[in-house]
């Protein structure tokens, strides 16, 4: 994502090291562990972020792509999918509720 035309800027100041592990803890969890996920709620973290939808599915598209390149297995791949889609609400929510 980070080298995407579309994403790449929202990850201009981000701390990647941070991003990587928690991104990692995130998305293992929600294949079904062993990781865990304990970092800030999804919405804190990202209510300084102006993400559209556009901006969710390219990501979703884009994690389906490296799923599929790593060959990971469908039933995985979905519910890595099905755990980033749970929280599209909360990645599109604004500081002020809009």
């Amino acid at each position: 994502m980070q080298a995407d035309d579309e994403l790449g800027p929202f990850f201009e100041d981000a701390d990647m090291e941070r991003l990587r592990k928690t991104q990692t803890d995130f998305l293992c969890e929600a294949a079904g562990g062993p990781e865990t996920y304990d970092a800030a709620p999804v919405r804190e973290a990202h209510l300084h972020v102006p993400f559209t939808p556009a901006h969710i599915q390219r990501a979703v598209d884009l994690l389906s792509d490296s799923l599929d390149a790593f060959d990971v297995p469908e039933d995985d791949a979905e519910k890595v999918i099905g755990a980033i889609a749970a929280y599209e609400e909360d990645l599109l929510a604004s500081p002020d509720g809009e």
